[in-house]
């Protein structure tokens, strides 16, 4: 088992943050090790979506393919995705932005809660998780500042479980 949490304080707005994190079949993209996306089933709603999508990753020489479940939230602003079939026993994540009341900008508030069925492929993730999560949110944030133009960020919270 493994968790991990950060929480990131960013200038761009929750909505144009929402737009990007929920917008999952552009994440091959800007995330480098999302080989492919294909969504298999989706379903529209006036405050959001879900959907089931099937991700290609590759990692340190490693392809994997998993699918997920993804709920989008658009009042809440909220992500949240967990696993339908893959090589992991347990895999959920979730992104919620709210507005900074005391400044300008957003809280991005990340979680993921992760173990694979294959013990070697989860301690190779797990030693290298913290760069991997790391470089996630690099990609995520440099899209938001190539969408939205540069804003300035800073770490607020980081917990390892």
């Amino acid at each position: 088992m493994a968790v991990y949490e950060t929480v990131l304080v960013v200038g761009h707005t929750r909505d144009n943050l929402f737009q990007l994190v929920s917008d999952v079949r552009r994440y091959p993209s800007f995330v480098r090790w999302i080989k492919g996306m294909r969504v298999e089933r989706e379903k529209m709603s006036a405050d959001g979506f879900d959907l089931v999508a099937e991700a290609i990753v590759g990692f340190q020489g490693l392809t994997e393919r998993f699918t997920t479940k993804v709920v989008a939230h658009a009042p809440s602003a909220t992500v949240h995705v967990n696993l339908v079939q893959g090589p992991f026993r347990r895999l959920e994540n979730s992104w919620e932005l709210t507005n900074c009341e005391d400044e300008a900008g957003t809280r991005i508030k990340f979680r993921i809660d992760y173990q694979f069925k294959n013990p070697l492929l989860q301690m190779l993730l797990v030693t290298n998780f913290d760069k991997a999560v790391d470089r996630l949110m690099q990609s995520f944030l440099e899209e938001a500042n190539r969408r939205h133009g540069e804003q300035a960020w800073r770490v607020v919270e980081i917990k390892r479980v």
